[in-house]
Order: C-alpha cells, then structure tokens, then sequence
C-alpha cells in the first residue's frame, strides 16, 4: 500500500507519527522543489535517513570529530565496495578499524536527525510511503524510535524559530 500525496497538504509530523503507530516498514521519500530526502522505517522505527544533497556522510563526519583519519575513510570505503553483500559504513568502522559501537551509534543518531530536522523544514513538494519489508540493522542493532526523533526535531525546529 502506498501513501502519497503534497506535503502541503499533510502535516510531516503527523505522517512520521502515523507510520510509527501503525508500525509500518518501508521507505518515505519526499520531494521536495530544491532536494530529494528518504527515511527508511521498520516496524515504525526509522533505520535510516537520507538526502541527495548537502547531506554530511557519516565518513565525513567521523573525520570532521577526529575519530577516523581520512585514510582511514577511504580504507573503509574501499573494503565496503569489494564486500558482497555491502556492508554498513558504520558497522565496517566498529569490525576494521575498532571504533567503539557506541561512538557509531551516536553519530548514526546525529545523522539521521539532522536530515529529518532539514526534511521537516519543507513545506512545497510531494512525499510517498511505499511499504515494504526492510530487515533490522544486523551489524548494529541500529534502529531509533520515531518518537524520539519527533521531540528532537520539534526542539530543534523550536531553537530555529
């Protein structure tokens, strides 16, 4: 089943909070008039986030803190492409280059709230919900409840204002 229609003409908040109580699994793209945002949620949670452009990489991000050099990056990003199936940046950073979980797992956290807080900002554009099953993150556990992306981006959008 597929939900889709204006952003104007529903709120953005309530279309995250109806896909978290409904437990729905699958990928929300938006469209908006400048970029093209995708969320990924499985069983109402949200596994992922992501924007076409001026999205900072996780990599990027890592070696802008200081917790993974540049090279250490591009290792990782080599080992990435030669794996079949691929996988997740993050997790390659905890196996290979012994970054602590917790550390990926915050800054997985901060990635996908900053581009769900940029998303939330939209107001022209079109969205659809297509449903299908996403497995959970097997390398990390990594899922956020969608609630508590919702208060984070709400306080941000409040800062903002």
């Amino acid at each position: 089943m597929a939900i889709e229609g204006p952003i104007k003409e529903l709120n953005l908040m309530d279309l995250f909070q109806l896909l978290a109580m409904s437990r729905k699994s699958g990928v929300l793209t938006l469209d908006s008039t400048k970029n093209v945002g995708q969320v990924f949620f499985s069983n109402g949670n949200i596994i992922r986030a992501t924007l076409q452009q001026g999205e900072e990489r996780l990599g990027e991000k890592m070696v802008r803190e200081g917790k993974l050099s540049a090279g250490e990056v591009d290792s990782l990003l080599r080992e990435q492409s030669g794996r079949k199936p691929r996988k997740p940046l993050g997790a390659l950073a905890v196996e290979a280059a012994g970054l602590p979980k917790d550390v990926v797992m915050e800054k997985l956290r901060a990635q996908v709230e900053d581009v769900v807080a940029h998303i939330m900002d939209w107001h022209d554009g079109y969205f659809r919900f297509e449903e299908m099953e996403l497995p959970p993150d097997q390398d990390l556990g990594f899922s956020l409840v969608t609630e508590n992306v919702m208060m984070e981006v709400s306080r941000r959008l409040d800062e903002w204002s």
